[in-house]
């Protein structure tokens, strides 16, 4: 992903590349969660939740006092809802130039 402003932190493995995950800053005080991704290899083991982990600590330390993401509405991305759940986001409305559609939901918490 190559996108102006997003912050990105990897976990790795080994020294192989088993999760990723980022964040960009969408308005004063607020982020955004982007491109979370585990390895199906290091899936259930924890290593999404210290991605997410890593990224909520540095937001914070910049400054942010809420997040937000945008993940899939379907059965595929349950685990992810679930990951988001466990670390303190609840569901929201769209935000920023996000819209209503029914193949995504939107999530929300404070830091």
């Amino acid at each position: 992903m190559a996108a102006e402003g997003v912050t990105l932190f990897a976990g790795l493995r080994d020294g192989i590349a088993v999760a990723m995950g980022g964040y960009k800053v969408i308005a004063p005080g607020e982020g955004e969660v982007k491109s979370m991704h585990v390895t199906e290899a290091a899936r259930g083991q924890g290593a999404g939740a210290r991605i997410l982990e890593i990224i909520l600590d540095h937001a914070r330390d910049r400054g942010l006092d809420r997040m937000f993401l945008e993940t899939g509405s379907r059965e595929a991305s349950a685990a992810a809802r679930r990951l988001y759940e466990r670390a303190g986001f609840s569901y929201c409305a769209p935000f920023g130039a996000y819209v209503d559609d029914p193949m995504s939901v939107f999530m929300t918490r404070t830091l």
